[in-house]
């Protein structure tokens, strides 16, 4: 498999190098006062190949013809050739000669190998690259390459076309089209570079644009002439470059002029940029002091002393800083430099200062200089004092402000912040690194039982001496935790009636119990607040053969509100026994010898009444005689004389019945 590849892949290279199918060209066109100048090339470097062994025919379309006609036809180039005459010989025309002497003789070379081939083809577009290079900077070069032509204007050239091809039976030449326009060309001004001046040295630096092939640069002398420095065009290494440079070796303290130009692709130049004033300068500093040194004396003095200083060094005089903080910038201790045979200085100690780091500088007729630093500490063992006005405030999720007064000592490093879950308990560190801050966020746990949380602050100096506690403050942690569900223990269920047993929440810190009730199939809802203590409760005024379902849940003083408790699903019952009929009358007829028996009540949802008779109260039996259907009348006929009561029972269609009614009773004489 390993050998197939290759010889696949070793294929592939030789058929890409050795037969093109097509040869693709780019190019533009420019408008000069009096002439027409194409340039163009090939896209690839086997492209080029191909093109210096063809016949390049140019054409021209006119305004007044339908047809091209030939302007010329660039035969095979023969770079063996170019160097006949030597006044047409020059640096870029030998380059592009080279160049393709150098492609064609790589392409006569066999291929071995894949690397082989790889090789070859990036040797191929670094040749083809230089010369590309060589016929943008020179148009003799371009000429030789047949990479450009010129044209003097003329009536034919109004409106005109132009077209290029390759006339070979080898290849399938890609025709490029050429379209004047009516701009005429100027030439192009471009920025001066920034001159950085080092030791026998001058450094330029511009920003290059891509639409030019090169630059030069060119220097002189104060009211001399400019020569230029660069042999070759300074050139784009990659596309990713941003800056150029370009070093030049000067005397130092001579004054030089600088500027700079760009060919592009047709070989104009563009103006020279604004001259630019530049000199070598001396960078060298002088030798770094030794021996600085700092040491106490009883009187609150710091005297710092140093090595004698080397005056041959161009050396011009002293200087001291002074600073008491590490990061902090040197503050001058004279306004003057100081002799260079000055050898101490003396300063006082400032008490409320610990830290002494001490600069000297020397500076040479130049200006460069070279330093040395030390560093002194004074003795301190006395803490700052403790922090003050310290407050807390928590939010509901827990989170922590603490703020406090700023200490007013100058050494103070920061504070620490500890806190404890109990005031007697002992304080961890919350922050342990000193901190510059005088306020602080913490995050509690929401999911801790214990309530309070204690915070105290301490402010450390840069010698580590740590104040007193601050004073300590305390912050209630947020409750987010749910109350314990309260839940049912047994129920008892009656027709209008349903008696609930309770276990309401165990938690303690719990605000009120609720019990819900829904009457199923209806949008009834009730709520009800419970005692803590209440175990029992006597949901009264239910609807008969009803399902009603019940749940509970608990609230804490937080607002949490626990999850609720199983769905108890009740059902009450059905009451077969309705309450007697209460609107009844009864009356004896004396004329007509009857008693009527008269009762209200909705008939419609009567099946059955039964009439009852007695001598007593207690002695009533059923009458044999039948209420016509609807009816709410009756009329006794069958009388006898004496005291008899009447009572009243209906049955109803749903299956239920009535309770007997009150016995109500009349005299028969």
């Amino acid at each position: 498999m390993r050998s197939y590849f290759s010889i696949l892949l070793l294929f592939l290279f030789s058929n890409q190098l050795l037969a093109q199918d097509t040869v693709y060209l780019a190019g533009d066109m420019r408008n000069y006062e009096d002439s027409f100048v194409f340039r163009w090339n090939t896209k690839r470097a086997i492209d080029f190949l191909a093109l210096s062994h063809s016949n390049l025919v140019f054409e021209i379309k006119s305004q007044n013809n339908a047809n091209w006609q030939n302007l010329t036809t660039f035969n095979a180039i023969n770079p063996d050739a170019w160097a006949n005459s030597k006044s047409e010989v020059d640096n870029p025309t030998i380059l592009a000669a080279a160049a393709i002497k150098q492609m064609r003789l790589l392409m006569d070379n066999p291929i071995d190998d894949p690397a082989t081939a790889i090789q070859r083809e990036q040797d191929l577009n670094f040749l083809w690259m230089n010369l590309s290079l060589a016929a943008d900077i020179s148009p003799s070069a371009a000429n030789k390459c047949h990479l450009r032509f010129s044209l003097k204007k003329s009536d034919a050239t109004i409106g005109a076309m132009f077209r290029l091809y390759l006339k070979t039976d080898k290849y399938i030449s890609d025709t490029f089209y050429f379209l004047p326009g009516d701009a005429i060309y100027k030439q192009i001004s471009i920025d001066a570079p920034t001159i950085t001046e080092k030791e026998n040295e001058v450094e330029l630096m511009w920003l290059p644009d891509k639409k030019f092939s090169g630059y030069y640069i060119e220097r002189a002398e104060a009211n001399g002439e400019f020569k230029q420095l660069n042999r070759a065009a300074l050139v784009i290494p990659n596309q990713e470059q941003t800056q150029l440079f370009f070093k030049d070796s000067v005397e130092n303290y001579r004054e030089y002029l600088y500027r700079i130009y760009a060919l592009d692709m047709f070989g104009d130049k563009t103006q020279y940029s604004i001259t630019v004033k530049a000199m070598g300068r001396d960078k060298t500093p002088p030798s770094i002091p030794s021996g600085l040194k700092i040491r106490e004396t009883l009187e609150g003095k710091l005297i710092i002393t140093w090595d004698e200083i080397n005056a041959n060094e161009g050396s011009k005089g002293l200087a001291l800083g002074l600073r008491h903080q590490e990061g902090m910038p040197y503050l001058p201790i004279e306004n003057q430099l100081l002799p260079l045979n000055t050898r101490s200085y003396t300063i006082s100690i400032d008490p409320l200062e610990t830290d002494y780091y001490i600069l000297l500088q020397v500076f040479d007729t130049a200006a460069n200089s070279s330093s040395s630093e030390a560093f002194y500490q004074i003795n301190d063992n006395t803490p700052p004092e403790a922090p003050k006005g310290l407050t807390a405030l928590v939010d509901k999720k827990g989170v922590v402000t603490l703020k406090w007064n700023q200490n007013k000592e100058k050494d103070l490093q920061g504070y620490m912040i500890y806190t404890s879950s109990h005031l007697k308990s002992e304080f961890s560190g919350v922050v342990n690194v000193a901190q510059v801050d005088t306020f602080f966020l913490d995050t509690l746990s929401l999911k801790m039982l214990n309530k309070d949380v204690y915070y105290r602050v301490v402010a450390v100096d840069y010698r580590l001496n740590r104040s007193p506690n601050s004073e300590t403050v305390k912050v209630l942690r947020p409750d987010t935790l749910p109350p314990v569900s309260p839940n049912f223990k047994s129920f008892l269920v009656k027709d209008t009636f349903i008696m609930l047993r309770l276990n309401t929440s165990s938690s303690d810190d719990v605000k009120q119990n609720y019990l819900c009730r829904i009457q199923n199939g209806s949008n009834k809802k009730s709520i009800i607040k419970l005692n803590s203590n209440d175990t029992i409760y006597r949901d009264f005024g239910l609807e008969e053969n009803t399902e009603y379902s019940y749940y509970m849940y608990a609230e804490d003083f937080s607002g949490n509100i626990s999850q609720k408790s199983e769905f108890l699903q009740l059902k009450t019952l059905k009451n077969y026994y309705k309450p007697a009929v209460k609107l009844f009358t009864v009356s004896y007829d004396t004329i007509a010898k009857k008693v009527d028996i008269i009762w209200q009540y909705d008939m419609s949802t009567v099946r059955k009444v039964l009439i009852y008779k007695g001598p007593t109260p207690s002695e009533l039996s059923k009458m044999p005689d039948q209420v016509e259907k609807d009816s709410n009348s009756f009329s006794d006929t069958h009388l006898k004389k004496g005291e008899w009561y009447y009572a009243i029972k209906l049955y109803l269609k749903d299956g239920s019945e009535t309770l007997i009614s009150i016995p109500l009773g009349v005299i028969i004489n």
